[in-house]
């Protein structure tokens, strides 16, 4: 009897463990972001970005997953439309840039699916010719 109620605190331990607060999840859009802007001087320049989108649970990485396309669209928007000052900094683009994607992307899956998801934003690799 002893060992079935070992048993069952055990399982109940586990149960309790496994239910904790949601683990933070990595979403990588893929492939890199690639897009062109506009230089002060008018011609165009290149970016090539890898960004990393942080949720909380597999609940919000399923519904961000869901949404990737418009994820995706709204990502190569604002680095397209960003100042060139803006995307070679990085102390600027670790800090404007990415926040305004991150605040953008919290709203506008606010809007569709009901929760921002995002939790922060990520830029890994960033190349800008």
């Amino acid at each position: 009897m002893k060992r079935w109620l070992n048993v069952f605190w055990l399982v109940g331990a586990l149960a309790v463990y496994a239910e904790g607060p949601p683990q933070k999840q990595f979403v990588t859009l893929e492939p890199y972001v690639i897009t062109n802007y506009v230089k002060p001087n008018g011609r165009l320049g290149f970016v090539n970005a890898e960004v990393v989108l942080v949720v909380l649970g597999a609940e919000d990485q399923a519904a961000l997953e869901e949404n990737l396309p418009l994820v995706e669209d709204y990502v190569t928007q604002v680095l397209s439309a960003a100042p060139e000052e803006t995307l070679r900094d990085v102390k600027k683009r670790n800090g404007e840039l990415r926040q305004s994607v991150l605040s953008g992307l919290q709203k506008l899956l606010a809007e569709e699916v009901g929760r921002p998801l995002v939790q922060d934003v990520l830029f890994t690799k960033f190349l800008v010719q």
